[in-house]
This record gives structure tokens, sequence and C-alpha cells, in this order.
């Protein structure tokens, strides 16, 4: 009986431990995506916001300045590729020759 309490105990510790780990949609975007997007949109970090348009967070909407963009993650990569051309109120500027 007392070894059954035990084992009780460690599977709930265990458990918790993984639930403690978890990182929310919202963080994980803020992590993963603002960074390069913050480039993408020519806006700071700090005025993004985002948010997933899937399930399993593999596309996601990222706003500010005036702009927008969808980015989707390439599992083959492991990174996140920008899906549109800047969104709407930006305009793609040609790099130089």
């Amino acid at each position: 009986m007392f070894g059954r309490a035990i084992w009780i105990c460690v599977l709930g510790a265990i458990s918790s431990i993984g639930c403690a780990g978890k990182v929310s949609n919202a963080d994980y975007i803020r992590q993963e995506v603002f960074p390069r997007a913050s480039f993408d949109l020519s806006c700071p970090a700090e005025q993004l916001t985002g948010q997933c348009l899937d399930t399993h967070c593999t596309t996601a909407g990222i706003k500010g300045c005036g702009r927008q963009a969808t980015y989707l993650f390439i599992r083959r990569t492991g990174q996140w590729m920008m899906n549109t051309s800047g969104g709407s109120g930006s305009s793609p500027e040609q790099l130089p020759r």
C-alpha cells in the first residue's frame, strides 16, 4: 500500500513538471516570429501583435505599424517564412543592384 502511494506521488510530480514547461501560443509567437517580422515589416517588435491562425500554431498572423503579414512554419527547415508580400499599408522596396 505504501509503495502504491509513493508511485502515485511520483507520477503526479512528473506530470506537473511537464505542464509547467509549456509555453503559451502568444509567448511562442513573440519568441519565434517577432524577430523576423520586425525586420520584414520595418516595425519594432514592441509594436507587433500576433496570433495563431490554425490549431497547431504553424501559421501566424502578425500586425504592426500599419502592416500585416502571414507566416508559415516550415518543418523541413525549422524556420518561419513570410507568406505575404508585406500586407496592407506596405510597399515593396527594390534592393540596390
